[in-house]
């Protein structure tokens, strides 16, 4: 079993590796180094934080129909009472069936979110009851995505951490991830931290891509999307199972004459 000490100094050396190759990945493919960093998480033992493409396939090949989707043709509230004219745009089995499935999950006004996104609409008025953060921005984003796949990235609190995580690794040499304190997921997931991150991405990934890497860009993105979330799940893994350990230490304390 891997400590966490060692667990920080093996994820601290797979992110300096990331930021080497961002810097200028050459002829090494981006799914190649995906490969080696997910070699490296499991020897790590932070498996946890394994993408998985199997509950995640690709939005643009296994199911072909982001980037087709018409957003003037949607309702534009998905909550009620205006959300009442989804049977006007609900007309098929399966997309009855998908709708009952976000409503059970309590998750209609998130669609509102995505289809502000799709939009291009920077405010809105819907806001989900049940989200802890102040602003639904990776949602929004999550449909400024679908419209522009190439232009814009996913946003979520694992790709949030990463960026910060790098931010933090870039500002000294022998700085280690083992110092560093992730915020909260409600904190990383704020508006702000999305136009942040969307900077940061096309600066470090889109811009340099554009100019040597067009001919393989959507899957070099893709890939990239998995490196980052990858990276960033794996720093709130080892960072709870260090949490974890240090109240058992003190639990241990307490008791031990």
């Amino acid at each position: 079993m891997t400590s966490t000490a060692a667990g920080y100094g093996a994820l601290t050396r797979l992110f300096r590796e990331w930021m080497r190759f961002l810097e200028g990945p050459g002829d090494c493919a981006f799914e190649k180094f995906h490969e080696r960093v997910a070699t490296g998480l499991e020897q790590a033992n932070l498996t946890a934080a394994l993408f998985n493409q199997e509950q995640f396939p690709s939005l643009y090949s296994e199911i072909p129909l982001a980037g087709s989707i018409d957003s003037t043709r949607l309702p534009t509230s998905w909550a009620p009472p205006a959300g009442l004219n989804l049977r006007d745009a609900v007309l098929t089995d399966l997309e009855r069936l998908l709708i009952a499935y976000v409503w059970k999950r309590g998750e209609l006004w998130r669609i509102s979110h995505v289809l502000a996104g799709l939009r291009d609409q920077e405010s809105f008025d819907c806001r989900d009851p049940a989200a802890d953060d102040d602003e639904p921005a990776v949602m929004v984003q999550f449909g400024r995505h679908l419209a522009k796949p190439l232009e814009e990235p996913i946003f979520d609190q694992h790709t949030a951490r990463h960026m910060f995580a790098c931010n933090y690794l870039n500002e000294r040499d022998d700085a280690c991830l083992e110092q560093f304190e992730p915020a909260r997921a409600a904190q990383l997931t704020s508006r702000q931290n999305c136009q942040l991150y969307r900077n940061w991405w096309r600066a470090k990934l889109l811009a340099p891509l554009t100019q040597s890497r067009q001919t393989t860009l959507q899957a070099d993105l893709l890939w990239a999307d998995r490196i980052m979330f990858s990276l960033g799940k794996a720093v709130a893994v080892l960072w709870q199972a260090d949490a974890r350990g240090e109240r058992k230490r003190q639990r241990q304390s307490e008791v031990l004459p």
